[in-house]
């Protein structure tokens, strides 16, 4: 072999040496994050750099209408009550919400129509042959609007209708009745078979 052809082998050898440290290199730096730093029972253990963030939202939490007792009738007058209790981790409280799924409120057969009562609270006053049916409400944590029971008010359909208010947290449930009144000025129709669907919903006190 002459000399030329040497130093051209010699060459070769050298930049093939090199480029095996790249390579070697980079696979290095790759698999950095993934390097196995420690060994357990089962097998190596890995770190890669990965952070986790857990956030908790506030929750509000609204019982099942607790002893309800309301007692239709078809003539005269006749009340019933309904409680609920509501609890919420949300530094800013809670409204307590009542609607009604249809409008008015009460739906019977036929000609058995109820009107919802006056849509300002005021003191229960049906006259004539006139029928309506509404609420008031008491508690702690009542609007003021309904003198903690002794004013009532109609309902207004698919529309939330505040009730209560609780500002602040509130860790024990507080607890709000509705009282349920219904006046028959003339007698329903024996099938008329009148029914209301009653809403309480909890949203944040902003």
């Amino acid at each position: 072999m002459n000399a030329d052809a040497c130093t051209v082998l010699k060459r070769r050898a050298r930049i093939s040496v090199i480029d095996v440290c790249i390579v070697a290199t980079a696979m290095v730096c790759c698999a950095a994050p993934f390097i196995a730093v420690g060994n357990a029972a089962d097998g190596p253990v890995f770190e890669t750099p990965i952070s986790v963030d857990q956030v908790v939202h506030p929750a509000a939490v609204i019982s099942q209408p607790l002893s309800p007792a309301f007692t239709l009738i078809r003539d005269g007058r006749a009340t019933g009550t309904v409680t609920w209790s509501v609890s919420t981790s949300d530094g800013n409280g809670f409204k307590l919400v009542l609607s009604s799924t249809t409008t008015p409120a009460m739906q019977g057969t036929g000609s058995a129509t109820v009107a919802d009562y006056s849509d300002q609270p005021s003191e229960w006053d049906v006259s004539g042959q006139e029928r309506a049916f509404g609420f008031s409400v008491s508690g702690s944590r009542a609007r003021s609007m309904f003198g903690n029971g002794t004013k009532w008010r109609g309902f207004d359909g698919k529309r939330g209708i505040e009730i209560a208010r609780r500002r602040g947290s509130a860790s024990e449930p507080v607890t709000t009745t509705v009282r349920l009144a219904t006046e028959m000025g003339a007698a329903l129709p024996a099938a008329a078979d009148p029914q209301a669907h009653i809403l309480a919903t909890t949203v944040a006190n902003i």
